[in-house]
């Protein structure tokens, strides 16, 4: 099933392939998308606050900053040691696995535990986390601008859409800046627009059908790319279909926001357990998973895939206790310790 993700053909691997690949069933496996919905879930997140009262870069880049590199810096150590001990030598038949690095280099090591330059690729998942990166640098402009241009929420969408779509037509880093940056301003937007998408809400809350419907628009949209491949090899075409996947992505988050049976779902105790865990669960995956991969062999892939998927699901909440929820208690502290600093002249000035 990877082998699609090599090639701009359709899958000629017999027909469970291709319908669980150029159909919207491709949303089961779906995990550029995910990665979207992620992006613009970010630009919601983080605008909320600062939307009430004003950013502090002193307070905010610290915490933000720590809050990511210190569970990024466990998670590449991890990955290193999985190489050390089980090393990548080998062609396999699988090509994903042929496509991960072999060896552990300095080059590798400084890319991966920066990432401003983009990933060394010792745990692929870390590519997204770049963009992550400079989106969080990048948050002040990103506020002063969707407050400066308040109004016409549909119209900056729309825009935005079509500078994602329009980044197929580039190549190279002006590629990936127009292709995802992007994104995150559309949550950014919606946000500052609450207002509207309230309005929107209310409307669509009157008719029953309404919200079920946006949630299988999303997850179709969500899947274009996937759906339009066996129709047109030309590359342009299908790397512009990401702007219509951006839009079922944020057709999603507004469901969740506002559509009651799909929210209280989101709100159960196993959704809430997997959201606690999942961004552990995304550092740690792929090296579990490229690890076995290498020791069971081709012969027992199948059996390698679901107990690397069944070792993620069990390493992911000890990664949680033993690093990110530490991670997020000291930039915690670090934050509660400059907004005393922050806050000391003030009060002094007041006093006076």
């Amino acid at each position: 099933m990877a082998a699609t993700y090599f090639t701009r053909g359709a899958s000629t691997d017999g027909p469970l392939v291709w319908w669980l690949t150029h159909t919207p069933l491709h949303i089961l496996w779906e995990g550029d998308g995910a990665v979207y919905i992620f992006f613009v879930l970010s630009g919601v997140v983080l605008a909320l606050p600062f939307l009430r009262k004003p950013l502090r870069a002193k307070v905010f880049y610290p915490h933000r900053l720590l809050r990511l590199y210190l569970p990024i810096w466990a998670a590449v150590l991890f990955a290193a040691t999985t190489v050390f001990f089980v090393p990548r030598h080998g062609d396999t038949s699988n090509e994903w696995l042929n496509a991960r690095v072999e060896n552990v280099t300095a080059a590798i090591l400084s890319r991966d535990l920066t990432l401003v330059r983009g990933p060394g690729g010792l745990a692929t998942p870390l590519w997204s986390l770049q963009w992550e990166i400079l989106f969080s640098l990048a948050l002040p402009l990103y506020l002063w601008l969707a407050l400066k241009l308040r109004g016409h929420l549909a119209t900056k969408v729309i825009v935005l859409l079509g500078a994602i779509s329009a980044s197929a037509l580039t190549d190279g880093t002006p590629e990936l800046v127009l292709k995802y940056m992007p994104m995150f301003m559309i949550g950014v937007v919606m946000m500052a627009e609450h207002r509207t998408l309230t309005r929107w809400a209310e409307a669509a809350g009157r008719h029953s059908a309404i919200f079920p419907a946006l949630f299988v628009i999303g997850c179709v949209l969500l899947t274009t790319h996937w759906w339009v491949m066996p129709v047109s090899s030309n590359a342009v075409l299908q790397d512009a279909m990401i702007g219509p996947m951006v839009l079922g992505a944020s057709v999603l988050i507004f469901a969740s926001m506002y559509w009651k049976p799909l929210k209280t779902s989101l709100e159960s105790a196993p959704a809430q357990w997997l959201g606690k865990i999942s961004f552990s669960l995304y550092l740690v995956h792929e090296p579990i998973i490229v690890t076995l991969g290498y020791i069971m062999g081709d012969q027992f892939a199948p059996l390698a895939a679901f107990l690397g998927f069944v070792l993620s699901l069990l390493l992911a909440p000890l990664f949680f206790l033993l690093v990110e929820r530490p991670s997020h208690r000291l930039a915690k502290a670090i934050q509660t310790k400059s907004q005393a600093r922050t806050s000391k002249p003030e009060l002094v000035s007041n006093s006076r």
